[in-house]
């Protein structure tokens, strides 16, 4: 979004400390309950990985969870070709440098109509990103994720929130994560990815449990 422009190589190390350094300008010093969406809440694990002493509880909501970064590609674009050339390569760079930064002016005004499924604050704010800044992030943070690792390091309470319409690949995913600790807890939600904007009530209960 309008966050200043950085040097940042955007991976899951260097969005934790730029949370950590927002919660120290804030003057936050107690423990927080931490949330996360998407990838988000890949975010999220990993801040608390690497500040455990900093959240009491952590809610991950549709973490996806990839085995490979050939997986996160294929299920992100569907195996459908227009996406990869969307969200993949030279095809996408220009794409993201034109609509998300040269015609941001008009593209904030037109996001609504074709992401019409969202509120229109969210869909305007979907073009507030770089290029590097989305690829990176992409590749880093999603696709050469360390998710099972940091999950058996949790020793706080955690709840794992999805929506039953979530991707089929992730959702097995989670399936397969085997014997997760006591204080892990996986909830399935009648909900897509857009869970938090589709079950706010439900997702408001779990964070003042």
């Amino acid at each position: 979004g309008p966050s200043p422009n950085t040097n940042s190589d955007y991976t899951p190390e260097s969005h934790a400390r730029a949370i950590r350094q927002t919660l120290d300008a804030l003057g936050v010093t107690q423990p927080i309950t931490l949330v996360g969406h998407s990838m988000g809440a890949l975010i999220a694990l990993k801040f608390t990985d690497m500040y455990p002493e900093k959240v009491k509880k952590l809610i991950l909501a549709n973490m996806p969870i990839y085995k490979t970064a050939e997986e996160a590609k294929t299920d992100i674009t569907q195996s459908k070709r227009r996406k990869r050339l969307a969200y993949y390569g030279l095809s996408s760079h220009l794409l993201c440098t034109t609509w998300c930064y040269g015609l941001r002016p008009i593209s904030k005004r037109v996001a609504p109509k074709y992401l019409h499924h969202l509120p229109k604050e969210v869909a305007a704010d979907s073009v507030l990103h770089s290029w590097r800044s989305y690829s990176e992030s992409l590749r880093h943070v999603v696709a050469n994720q360390t998710v099972q690792t940091n999950l058996k390091g949790l020793t706080i309470q955690t709840t794992l929130l999805y929506g039953k319409k979530e991707s089929k690949v992730v959702l097995e995913n989670v399936r397969t994560l085997g014997h997760l600790p006591k204080n892990i807890e996986v909830v399935l939600l009648d909900a897509t990815h857009a869970l938090p904007l589709e079950k706010q009530k439900e997702l408001l209960g779990y964070i003042r449990k």
